[in-house]
């Protein structure tokens, strides 16, 4: 058996059409080396994604396998895709994400050349229809843009890499000791690479290598828009509890928040934006989550 040096995780769930579209491009890009593996970890999907991931990986050459992770939660899918993966690194993207054409060569060949313990790729959107005009552009990190610019350098301990497309090196995923299942909503990835930054490990950012996050029509209306502002507001939450559960900063924190989201709201009501409307149900959502606990 070829040893393998690195190993593509794709967690997905009921996007069956998104994640063959990502595994076909991954396929073809890995066929070029000895030494890469597909891994999809199905995370509980009822759309006939088991069905269709064998069949299309029935007849390829490369390393490809599935694996079923019934425990919701994209920590758990990820930890249970490092737990099948033979590589000495560990490259993670979405089910709907399109990697560009040479991904998975960059990839390869920074933790082949360079000395970051991880990495963060660029990521584009690709809408499926224009954004409304009601949408402000300095909001596209929501759906998913990169923010860190256009030139390679060092995250810092406030930045982390987007869930969509990140890699680093197996044995500092162990170290870290995984992500945390406890994160069921949003910010896994920041509380995780909070805890890679801490331990000190280094996350290079490389805006040439990119994938590009499909966005449907149906994520960009508005009622969409507020559940995930209130689930990203109790993601955050989720991690402030984790790193201190004191009754006094429950108390400290709902009150920080009560407020802002007073603040906001009253903005909102006198001039209407949607910039105020997101960050409103964001502020909701973390207020509702630090008076109800995990």
């Amino acid at each position: 058996m070829d040893k393998i040096f690195l190993s593509i995780i794709i967690c997905t769930l009921n996007r069956r059409k998104e994640l063959l579209n990502c595994l076909c491009e991954l396929v073809e890009q890995a066929a070029e080396f000895s030494d890469v593996e597909i891994i999809i970890v199905d995370n509980g999907s009822t759309d006939g994604t088991e069905e269709a991931v064998r069949k299309s990986i029935s007849n390829i050459s490369i390393p490809c396998s599935y694996v079923y992770e019934g425990r919701p939660g994209l920590s758990n899918a990820r930890n249970a895709g490092r737990s099948k993966a033979r590589g000495e690194v560990l490259a993670y993207i979405d089910d709907d994400a399109i990697p560009h054409s040479d991904w998975v060569k960059r990839v390869r060949e920074h933790f082949l050349t360079r000395s970051s313990d991880c990495l963060a790729g660029r990521v584009g959107l690709k809408l499926e229809t224009s954004l409304p005009e009601w949408f402000p552009s300095d909001l596209l990190w929501v759906l998913g843009e990169s923010r860190f610019g256009e030139q390679e350098r060092m995250l810092t301990e406030e930045e982390s890499p987007q869930g969509q497309n990140f890699a680093l090196k197996a044995g500092v995923f162990d170290v870290i000791g995984g992500f945390d299942p406890r994160m069921r909503l949003y910010s896994d990835e920041v509380e995780f690479f909070r805890r890679v930054h801490a331990r000190g490990f280094t996350i290079a950012y490389r805006p040439d290598i990119a994938v590009d996050h499909f966005v449907s029509t149906s994520r960009l209306c508005k009622k969409a828009l507020r559940k995930k502002a209130f689930m990203m507001g109790q993601g955050a939450a989720v991690m402030q509890i984790l790193r201190s559960s004191d009754l006094l900063n429950r108390l400290g924190w709902a009150t920080k928040y009560f407020l802002l989201a007073s603040r906001v709201g009253l903005a909102w009501f006198v001039r209407p934006r949607f910039d105020r409307e997101f960050t409103f149900y964001f502020d909701l959502g973390y207020l509702y989550r630090i008076l109800s606990g995990e």
